[in-house]
């Protein structure tokens, strides 16, 4: 998923994500309030590395130039890295990993998945925090179901359809568009597709507490408690 056409559109797009940052906030609070270094693993436009620059040192990784030039001019301080966040390496270690936004739903297989929680878990200093975020299956599910997404913003507009890719597959195709309006009034398209999947929270666990054996905390950010209706899990690991 390379985002080129979609990545100087992409915050306004998706509108604004003050609650997502202030949930954040207060898990960080909760569990890893003295957190002075953080390591973003899918970093997109650096919204995230934005927020919590002031009182850490951040740094950021996505395959995507081209999400990576807006958040070059977003946090010109943080340091950035063009790579595979399956894949990354490096000598510091980090208080905090983060891997937010449905990132790790880009990644379509499950030694992918636990590729990337190797590399986050390498990554960790000695007592630090992995936090990630994943779409269930039932909200794919759903999303595949419904019809078409969209909403205006600036002038322009942003619509997404999902559609299961095959059956018997847990994948699911996501195109996105943007109509840009011109001058002329007319609109420009800029077109994405880009796939995600998921698996049973049993699963996850598994995959989960085979690398972090000891403290792995779950929580649906909407409802609370998990469930079968959760669209969103969130996953606390150290």
């Amino acid at each position: 998923m390379g985002y080129q056409s979609f990545a100087h559109y992409y915050d306004a797009a998706m509108g604004d994500r003050t609650q997502d940052i202030v949930y954040l906030r207060k898990l960080i609070k909760q569990h890893k309030p003295e957190a002075k270094t953080l390591l973003e693993l899918g970093c997109g436009t650096g919204e995230i590395l934005k927020s919590f620059m002031d009182n850490m040192t951040v740094t950021g990784v996505d395959n995507s130039p081209e999400m990576l030039a807006v958040a070059k001019e977003k946090v010109p301080t943080a340091h950035l890295v063009q790579g595979d966040i399956t894949m990354y390496h490096d000598t510091e270690q980090y208080d905090l990993v983060l891997c937010v936004f449905d990132t790790v739903n880009h990644l379509l297989d499950r030694g992918q998945w636990k590729q990337l929680f190797t590399s986050a878990r390498q990554a960790l200093a000695r007592d630090g925090l992995f936090i990630f975020d994943i779409n269930t299956l039932h909200k794919l599910e759903k999303f595949a179901g419904g019809d078409l997404q969209g909403h205006e913003f600036d002038g322009n507009f942003y619509m997404t359809k999902v559609a299961k890719a095959a059956e018997g597959v847990n994948i699911y195709d996501w195109t996105v568009e943007v109509f840009e309006k011109e001058p002329s009034a007319e609109y420009k398209l800029h077109e994405e597709h880009v796939q995600q999947t998921s698996f049973p929270l049993t699963e996850v666990m598994e995959m989960v507490e085979s690398i972090f054996l000891e403290y792995v905390i779950v929580e649906d950010p909407f409802l609370g408690q998990v469930s079968d209706q959760s669209n969103r899990i969130v996953f606390m690991c150290k």
